[in-house]
């Protein structure tokens, strides 16, 4: 599945970085190799066995499943990292940028009375909710 990971990492993360770069402004400067290492080191951390991602153990059924969990954390990792270190204001407009860049990413829309940053990844089910 790290082709997946790769699929995502290049689709999602350059555009957002170009995003935060060009329309946002951040209470902790930074520099895009840290947000990057950031967002990979959380997907790592999240994705493991220890919080119901075994990949090396799913069964056949659970093949397509397992790029939906990806995804899910994927979305996770990317707003607590690349968008962590956003102002107030900031966060606003990245709410609405991110909500167009993940809608085919999770298939679903997100409630439009909370922000990408009110929303987690679900314990059992590991779908962003």
């Amino acid at each position: 599945h790290s082709e997946y990971v790769v699929e995502l990492i290049r689709t999602h993360i350059p555009p957002t970085l170009k995003f935060i770069r060009e329309q946002c402004k951040e209470t902790v400067r930074s520099v895009d190799s840290n947000l990057v290492l950031g967002c990979l080191n959380l997907l790592g951390v999240l994705l493991t066995p220890e919080r119901g991602v075994d990949v090396n153990n799913m069964v056949d059924g659970m093949q397509m499943a397992i790029k939906d969990i990806i995804s899910s954390y994927f979305c996770f990792a990317l707003i607590w990292s690349l968008g962590a270190t956003l102002d107030n204001s900031s966060r606003a407009k990245f709410d609405v940028f991110l909500r167009r860049q993940l809608i085919d990413l999770l298939e679903k829309t997100l409630p439009a009375s909370d922000t990408v940053y009110d929303h987690y990844v679900e314990t059992g089910s590991n779908y962003f909710t």
